[in-house]
């Protein structure tokens, strides 16, 4: 399992949970660990070329959002997609009903986009986020280690 997170991974998750609608600070939590470890298997389930080419979104109501970089990969993965739970929820023990994937830009640990829009445009939503002095030191302690 992995031991750490990009800085991506951290301001994702961060922004995820501070943008949440919900009150409960234990759901979210709870939430956004079991997202976590489908992000961790979705790596050793999904066959390279799908793994390169999609980004899992949010988990929500038993359903895995996913995101790919072209509809020739969305299509893959709903040819794919009851294999893929079933895969996912033995390797994880979470309960994965289905998947829904819709095709934009993914974004990779090194930051490259696989379209036209930049990293930077990305994090520009943190520039604006009320706690962005917090998400900035979070994103600088996992960019030392």
């Amino acid at each position: 399992m992995k031991k750490g997170f990009s800085a991506n991974e951290l301001t994702g998750f961060l922004t995820e949970f501070l943008n949440s609608k919900d009150v409960d600070i234990e759901k979210k939590v709870h939430n956004l660990i079991l997202l976590n470890s489908i992000r961790n298997s979705w790596k050793t389930v999904a066959p390279p070329a799908l793994f390169e080419h999609t980004v899992i979104g949010k988990f929500t109501k038993k359903t895995l959002y996913l995101q790919a970089d072209h509809g020739i990969y969305a299509q893959e993965i709903q040819l794919l997609s009851r294999q893929l739970t079933k895969a996912l929820s033995k390797e994880t023990g979470i309960e994965i009903l289905a998947m829904e994937v819709k095709v934009g830009p993914i974004y990779h640990k090194n930051g490259k986009s696989t379209d036209i829009m930049s990293q930077s445009e990305n994090m520009s939503t943190i520039e604006e986020h009320p706690n962005k002095s917090v998400l900035e030191k979070l994103i600088k302690n996992t960019q030392k280690e």
